[in-house]
C-alpha cells in the first residue's frame, strides 16, 4: 500500500532547522573558507568553541551567514541552520550540496564520521501535547492534574538513530521574540563514515534523514491539529 503523501508546507516555521558533519580534522586553516564561502555568506564572525562546556582555544568556530542561512565550521564540525523564514526543503538541500561540493573540493576534509539533522519546532496554538500530537503522557494517578513538562524517545533502524523530544510549557527565544508552546525536537542522525570523495552517498544519507525525520513529524501530529496549520501538499 502507498503511503499517503506529506504536506510540503505547513503554517508553522520550525525554530531551528540544523544540518551538521563531523569529522576528524581540517587539513589547513579554517580562515581559507572565507574565500570560499564570503561571496553568498558575507557576513562572517568568529566564535568560542565549547568542548563539554569548556572553551577550546585551538578551534574557534567561523559563522558565514546570509539573510536565510548560517554556516558554522571548525577543525571538527560544518553545521548549516537555516534562519528566518523555512526556505523549504528543496531549496535548502540544493544550497547545502552546493556548499558541500566546493568544500569538498579543496580536500581538506577526507572523511566525514556523522551527519545529522536536526529540526526543533514550538507550536504556540496548542494548550497541551494531546491536542497537538498523537502523544498521551500521564501516570494512571488519580486525584491530581498533571502536566507533561518533557518526554524523550530513542528510535534506531539500521545505521539510523533518531532521538524524539516533546514538551509542553517550553519556552525558547527566536529572532527576538519569545515564544511559548508544545515542543517537537527531532534529532536524525549517523555514525557511519563517509569518503568525501563520493560525494552522492553523503547528500543521499543527508536527504534520508531529513525523509525520516519529517516521517516522523506528521506521524506525531494530530490531524487535527494539523488541518489547523493548513498543510499545502
Amino acid at each position: 500500500m502507498a503511503s499517503s503523501p506529506l504536506p510540503t508546507r505547513i503554517d508553522s516555521n520550525p525554530l531551528s532547522a540544523v544540518v551538521e558533519l563531523r569529522f576528524d580534522s581540517t587539513k589547513g586553516p579554517i580562515e581559507e573558507y572565507k574565500d570560499l564561502l564570503s561571496h553568498s555568506f558575507p557576513k562572517h564572525s568568529i566564535k568560542p568553541t565549547l568542548v563539554n562546556g569548556a572553551i577550546d582555544e585551538n578551534n574557534p568556530t567561523h559563522v558565514f551567514a546570509n539573510d536565510n542561512y548560517h554556516i558554522s565550521v571548525n577543525k571538527k564540525a560544518l553545521s548549516f541552520e537555516n534562519i528566518g523564514d523555512y526556505q523549504l526543503w528543496g531549496n535548502y538541500f540544493e544550497l547545502i550540496q552546493n556548499v558541500l561540493g566546493k568544500v569538498f573540493e579543496t580536500k581538506k576534509i577526507l572523511h566525514v564520521d556523522r551527519i545529522g539533522v536536526r529540526y526543533t519546532t514550538i507550536f504556540g496554538n496548542a494548550s497541551s501535547i494531546s491536542e497537538a500530537l498523537n502523544v498521551k503522557i500521564e501516570f494512571p494517578l488519580s486525584g491530581f492534574k498533571q502536566s507533561s513538562t518533557l518526554c524523550r524517545k530513542e528510535l534506531n533502524r539500521k545505521d539510523i538513530c533518531i532521538n524524539i523530544n516533546v514538551g509542553e510549557g517550553v519556552q525558547a527565544v527566536s529572532r527576538n521574540r519569545v515564544l511559548n508552546g508544545i515542543l517537537v525536537d527531532i534529532d536524525a542522525y549517523t555514525n557511519s563514515t563517509f569518503d568525501t570523495s563520493i560525494r552522492k552517498d553523503i547528500f543521499d544519507k543527508i536527504d534520508e534523514l531529513h525523509t525520516q525525520e519529517k516521517q516522523i513529524f506528521f506521524q506525531l501530529l494530530n490531524p487535527d491539529f494539523l488541518t489547523k496549520l493548513n498543510p499545502i501538499y
